[in-house]
Protein backbone atom coordinates (compact mmCIF):
# COMPACT_ATOMS: atom_id res chain seq x y z
CA UNK A 1 0.00 0.00 0.00
CA UNK A 2 1.50 3.36 -1.06
CA UNK A 3 2.04 5.75 1.59
CA UNK A 4 -0.19 8.59 1.75
CA UNK A 5 -1.01 11.65 3.30
CA UNK A 6 -3.72 11.90 6.13
CA UNK A 7 -6.11 14.82 5.43
CA UNK A 8 -9.22 16.07 8.07
CA UNK A 9 -11.28 14.75 5.40
CA UNK A 10 -9.92 11.24 6.15
CA UNK A 11 -10.82 11.81 10.60
CA UNK A 12 -13.83 12.98 9.55
CA UNK A 13 -14.43 9.53 8.35
CA UNK A 14 -14.11 7.85 11.61
CA UNK A 15 -14.23 11.04 13.80
CA UNK A 16 -17.23 9.16 15.50
CA UNK A 17 -15.63 5.87 16.53
CA UNK A 18 -15.12 5.46 20.27
CA UNK A 19 -11.55 6.14 20.94
CA UNK A 20 -11.24 9.07 18.91
CA UNK A 21 -8.93 11.16 20.02
CA UNK A 22 -9.87 14.65 21.97
CA UNK A 23 -8.38 17.27 19.74
CA UNK A 24 -7.81 19.67 17.18
CA UNK A 25 -7.57 17.69 13.05
CA UNK A 26 -3.78 19.23 13.00
CA UNK A 27 -2.54 18.09 16.13
CA UNK A 28 -3.78 14.70 15.44
CA UNK A 29 -2.38 14.59 12.02
CA UNK A 30 0.41 15.58 12.98
CA UNK A 31 1.19 12.82 15.64
CA UNK A 32 0.81 10.41 12.77
CA UNK A 33 2.51 8.34 10.04
CA UNK A 34 -0.07 7.57 7.29
CA UNK A 35 -1.00 4.61 6.44
CA UNK A 36 0.98 3.07 9.17
CA UNK A 37 0.99 5.19 12.37
CA UNK A 38 -2.52 6.98 13.45
CA UNK A 39 -3.52 8.42 16.82
CA UNK A 40 -7.14 8.10 15.52
CA UNK A 41 -8.85 5.29 14.14
CA UNK A 42 -7.47 3.93 11.07
CA UNK A 43 -9.20 5.69 7.81
CA UNK A 44 -7.80 3.64 5.21
CA UNK A 45 -8.57 0.33 6.36
CA UNK A 46 -11.35 -0.73 3.77
CA UNK A 47 -8.35 0.47 1.26
CA UNK A 48 -5.88 -1.87 3.15
CA UNK A 49 -8.24 -4.49 2.75
CA UNK A 50 -9.24 -4.34 -0.40
CA UNK A 51 -5.67 -4.38 -1.81
CA UNK A 52 -4.75 -7.45 0.45
CA UNK A 53 -7.98 -9.21 -1.28
CA UNK A 54 -6.78 -8.36 -4.86
CA UNK A 55 -3.68 -9.62 -4.40
CA UNK A 56 -4.78 -12.89 -2.60
CA UNK A 57 -6.96 -13.64 -5.57
CA UNK A 58 -4.20 -13.90 -7.65
CA UNK A 59 -1.76 -16.07 -5.83
CA UNK A 60 -4.41 -18.45 -3.95
CA UNK A 61 -5.92 -21.88 -5.69
CA UNK A 62 -8.98 -21.19 -6.26
CA UNK A 63 -10.68 -23.17 -4.16
CA UNK A 64 -9.27 -20.58 -1.43
CA UNK A 65 -10.02 -17.94 -3.89
CA UNK A 66 -13.94 -18.54 -3.43
CA UNK A 67 -13.34 -18.57 0.49
CA UNK A 68 -12.64 -14.64 -0.27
Amino acid sequence: MESRKLAKEDLDKVRNIEGFPIGEGEDIIALSDAPYDKACPNPFVGDFIKETKRILKKVLTPTLRNSL
